[in-house]
């Protein structure tokens, strides 16, 4: 299957090793694998994904992930720090996409089946965004966003805040009426919590869920990837 697919869009993963409260991060290992290879394989188990690319930056810090990128044959792309819708504009104009799906590479139990969900229903129909956070019903962790690349070409040249360029995505919100946007909603109640990393805590309550799972993390579903996590939390609590 080629990169760019009218019927599939191309995942572009951002990462970066200067995390502040939990530096390293995206590398950090649970299980001998670090967290960027557990969103990378849950996506290379996605079906309607014709491609991933992980957009890092240039700087010194974040040469340990374009050399695990190289050793695992993962497309890379090197940019700004803090501009990090730079990275995603090179990666867009290089591969000639029509669309890309944003991931955090902080997200090592992100769903598949969610993914797949988003894109369809952005090929299918006429939309500028599918998104899952706006507003928000899914936990940090399963956030999703699916981005016409036209639309966002145009949109970035607009971007005149620090936070818009390192959020790459917050202008279609802060525009909402100039966009076309689908929000997918839980269907269930979720509970108020995140399954991203951003602390040490945050990482050391995963680890506790990954080590329980007897099968890839990619097969199980949300709500038991939750079950789980809820568990785990409890159970790290009471220590």
């Amino acid at each position: 299957m080629r990169l760019n697919d009218r019927k599939h869009s191309v995942a572009i993963v951002q990462a970066r090793m200067s995390s502040k409260r939990l530096p390293g991060k995206v590398l950090r290992e649970i299980h001998g694998k670090p967290l960027l290879g557990y969103v990378i394989e849950s996506l290379q188990n996605c079906n309607r994904l014709s491609g991933i690319v992980v957009a890092t930056s240039n700087e010194e810090s974040d040469t340990a992930i374009v050399e695990y990128c190289k050793k695992n044959g993962i497309k890379y792309f090197c940019g700004p720090l803090e501009d990090v819708a730079s990275r995603f504009l090179s990666v867009v104009r290089n591969y000639d996409l029509d669309s890309f799906v944003r991931i955090s590479g902080d997200s090592p139990i992100i769903d598949p089946m969610l993914v797949d969900y988003a894109v369809g229903i952005f090929v299918d129909n006429d939309y500028d965004v599918v998104t899952n956070i706006f507003p928000r019903t899914y936990p940090p962790g399963m956030s999703i966003e699916v981005i016409r690349a036209s639309v966002f070409l145009d949109a970035v040249q607009k971007y005149v805040s620090a936070e818009q360029k390192e959020h790459v995505t917050s202008y279609f919100y802060e525009n909402n009426k100039a966009f076309t946007i689908y929000n997918i909603e839980c269907d269930s109640s979720c509970p108020p919590v995140s399954l991203a990393i951003d602390t040490a805590q945050d990482l050391e309550i995963m680890t506790r869920v990954i080590l329980d799972m007897d099968k890839a993390v990619w097969c199980y579903s949300i709500q038991e990837k939750l079950t789980r996590y809820l568990e785990a939390h409890r159970n790290f609590c009471k220590r």
